[in-house]
């Protein structure tokens, strides 16, 4: 094997680029698992990274609604002052992080990708959750040679 391989091989993955729809799905889940904020921000397309920046804009105007809200929905309480300074980073480390999202994930072993149908730049990945009988799919698209989530998740 030429030296230029073989540092490919073993760069690549420690890099955490996604050389697969399905790379990149399972990649984002384990940001989700882990509570990793960056990760899982790096697994978004820019679609959705401009979303979030619009929702945590639009959460920064109403601080005080937002704090009641968000309070209410993550059960953990919230000051208006800490939200009026909230990057999409604080927004997502917090829903992350939060009981309720942690109490409502079936175990990761039971979230498993089936299958994969790609069409040039984008790819629906189907999911499987146990106890779930239909498969659910989620679009994938190859932003800058790596697969991000193309689904919006707002």
């Amino acid at each position: 094997m030429r030296p230029l391989n073989l540092l490919a091989l073993l760069v690549l993955p420690v890099l955490g680029l996604a050389a697969s729809p399905e790379e990149g799905f399972e990649t984002f889940l384990d940001a989700v698992y882990d509570g990793d904020t960056e990760a899982f921000l790096s697994c978004l397309s820019q679609g959705n990274r401009d979303q979030l920046d619009m929702l945590v804009m639009m959460i920064r105007l109403s601080p005080q609604e937002a704090a009641e809200q968000l309070s209410s929905q993550l059960g953990q309480e919230l000051p208006p002052e800490e939200i009026e300074q909230w990057t999409s980073l604080d927004l997502v480390e917090l829903i992350l992080n939060s009981q309720q999202l942690r109490g409502n994930l079936p175990a990761r072993s039971d979230v498993l990708v089936v299958r994969c149908e790609t069409s040039g730049d984008s790819a629906t990945v189907y999911l499987s959750v146990s106890e779930a009988e239909e498969e659910f799919p989620l679009l994938m698209v190859l932003e800058e040679e790596v697969w991000k989530l193309g689904e919006s998740f707002l």
